[in-house]
C-alpha cells in the first residue's frame, strides 16, 4: 500500500482510508482529506472506524459539520457513504450497517445546518425590492422581485428564463404560468416592463463598463451574444452581484424564494384573522397552499420543512401557541423518522430497498386512511406503512389495500394480480380501524368506479 502524507498514520483502519483516498483524483482529494481530519476527532471520541457509527454517532458528526449549505451536507453524506460502501466491499462491515441507509436525512436537513446558514436568512418585501429598484439592469432586479412573489427556483430557474412578455396580465397584475397563476406587485409589474424594453445589459467592472446587446425573443429576460434566451449562471450572477452592492452577504435565490413564501404565508394568515390564534390546521392548510403557490410538490417533508422555516418568522403570535404547534410538527417528522428506521427504509409491500444517485435509502410513508380534512385520518404511527413510491401511488389510488378480514394480507382492484392474498410483515401496531375505513372509502369506491 503506498502511503500518502496526506493521511496520518494514526488515523483509524489508516490503509482502509489511504487507499480509497487514492480512489479520487487530485482535484477532489481535497475535500476528502479534510472530511478524514474532522472525522478522525470523532473516531478518537468514539473509539471506532466511521464505517461502524451508529446512527446517532452519525448525527453527532454531522451536527459538529456545521453545514453552510444544503449542497454542502449532501456532498459530505455522498462522500461518507461512498466510503462505508467502499468498507463494505472490502469486507469490514456489513451493507445493511451502513448507518447512512437508515439515517433519513432529508427530513434532519434543518437540524444538521449550521443556525447562522445564509438559508435561514429571511428578507422582507421591503428589502427586495428596494434591492431590485435599486439595480443598475432591470434585468437582474427583475430576478430577485420575480422569485419572491412566487416563481420557483427549481430545474436550474426554468420558470424564469422560459416567461414570456406575453405570460404578464398587466391589467390584473397577474402572471399565467403553465401549472398556476401568481399575483404580482405594481412595483414588479413595473421592474418587468423596465427589463422588457431593456436593450441593453450593463457590466460593470469597477470603473470599466461594457455593454452587450440583448436579444428580442418575447422572453422578459433576455440572452446576449446570440443567445436568445438567458443562461442559468446569469441568474445566478446577478443575484451575487446585487448582494455585493447592497452588501448583503446571505441574499441567495433559495432565501428570496423562502422569504416570498414566508410573506405570502402570512397574509393568508392575516386573511383569515388568525394571526394570534390559529391552530395546527390552519398551519397546514396555510402551507399546503404556499407550496402550491410557488409551484412545489406537497408532501409531508415539505410542509413540515416550510413549517419550521415559518416559526422563526411569526414575531405577533402568542409564544405558547407557537412553541406548542412547532413542538407537534418536529415530534410528527420523528414519528416518520423512526417509522423508517423499523423498516431500514424497505417498502413493505416488495422489500424493495430504494436508494438515489448517492445510494441513500428512500421510502415513503403513506396514511392509511387519509390525512386530510375529507377523511380526517391521524400523523399517528398506528395509520401508517413504510412504502417504495410505486406501491404508495398504487394504495392512494385505491387500487391496493389491506384486506379488513385478517389485517395483514393485500387486496388488488384486478383479481388477477400477483399481490392478491400477499402478506404483508407488520413490525409496528396498525389501528384496524382505519384499514376498516381504507377498505370501504377508498379501495371499493374506486372498485365500483372502474366495474362502472
Amino acid at each position: 500500500m503506498r502511503k500518502t502524507k496526506d493521511i496520518p498514520e494514526n488515523y483509524y483502519q489508516y490503509k482502509l482510508k489511504v487507499e480509497f483516498f487514492n480512489k479520487y483524483i487530485p482535484s477532489t482529494q481535497h475535500d476528502v482529506k479534510t472530511l478524514f481530519r474532522h472525522m478522525a476527532e470523532y473516531e478518537k471520541k468514539f473509539r471506532k472506524d466511521l464505517h461502524s457509527f451508529t446512527d446517532d454517532e452519525l448525527k453527532v458528526f454531522l451536527v459538529s459539520r456545521k453545514a453552510e449549505s444544503v449542497r454542502s451536507l449532501d456532498n459530505t453524506l455522498s462522500t461518507i457513504n461512498k466510503y462505508i460502501n467502499f468498507c463494505c466491499e472490502k469486507g469490514y462491515v456489513k451493507r445493511e450497517d451502513n448507518p447512512v441507509k437508515s439515517f433519513n436525512y432529508k427530513e434532519a436537513k434543518m437540524q444538521l445546518l449550521n443556525s447562522n446558514t445564509s438559508e435561514y436568512a429571511l428578507f422582507t418585501a421591503g428589502e427586495i425590492m428596494n434591492i431590485a429598484m435599486g439595480a443598475d439592469n432591470a434585468q437582474d432586479g427583475v430576478v430577485l422581485a420575480l422569485l419572491f412573489e412566487g416563481l420557483n427556483n427549481k430545474k436550474t430557474f426554468q420558470e424564469l428564463i422560459n416567461l414570456k412578455y406575453k405570460d404578464v396580465d398587466f391589467d390584473r397584475n397577474e402572471i399565467h404560468l403553465t401549472d398556476r397563476t401568481i399575483t404580482i406587485t405594481p412595483k414588479t409589474a413595473k421592474l418587468i416592463t423596465n427589463a422588457y424594453t431593456q436593450d441593453e445589459y450593463l457590466s460593470v467592472n469597477g470603473d470599466k463598463v461594457r455593454r452587450y446587446k440583448m436579444e428580442k425573443a418575447g422572453f422578459i429576460l433576455k440572452g446576449i451574444r446570440g443567445e436568445k434566451q438567458v443562461k442559468p449562471e446569469r441568474i445566478s450572477q446577478a443575484i451575487i452581484r446585487l448582494a455585493k452592492i447592497a452588501g448583503i452577504k446571505n441574499l441567495r435565490a433559495t432565501n428570496v424564494v423562502y422569504s416570498g413564501q414566508n410573506h405570502y404565508a402570512k397574509s393568508l394568515l392575516r386573511e383569515k384573522g388568525v394571526m394570534k390564534g390559529f391552530t395546527r390546521n390552519d398551519l397546514r392548510e396555510t402551507a399546503s397552499r404556499t407550496l402550491r403557490y410557488f409551484g412545489i410538490p406537497v408532501n409531508s417533508n415539505a410542509e413540515n420543512n416550510f413549517l419550521l422555516r415559518l416559526e422563526n418568522d411569526l414575531d405577533d403570535i402568542k409564544p405558547e401557541k407557537q412553541t406548542a404547534i412547532i413542538d407537534r410538527l418536529k415530534r410528527d417528522k420523528m414519528l416518520v423518522k423512526d417509522l423508517k428506521k423499523v423498516y431500514h427504509n424497505q417498502c413493505q409491500v416488495c422489500d424493495t430497498n430504494l436508494t438515489g444517485i448517492d445510494e441513500l435509502a428512500y421510502s415513503e410513508v403513506h396514511h392509511i386512511r387519509p390525512y386530510n380534512e375529507a377523511h380526517n385520518g391521524s400523523d399517528e404511527i398506528n395509520n401508517c406503512l413504510v412504502l417504495c413510491p410505486n406501491h404508495h401511488k398504487l394504495f392512494d389510488l385505491g387500487i391496493l389495500a389491506i384486506n379488513p378480514r385478517d389485517f395483514k394480507s393485500l387486496i388488488h382492484i384486478d383479481e388477477e394480480n400477483s399481490l392478491n392474498g400477499k402478506v404483508v410483515e407488520f413490525k409496528h401496531e396498525v389501528d384496524k380501524d382505519n384499514i376498516r375505513y381504507n377498505y370501504k372509502e377508498i379501495f371499493l369506491k374506486r372498485k365500483i368506479q372502474v366495474t362502472n
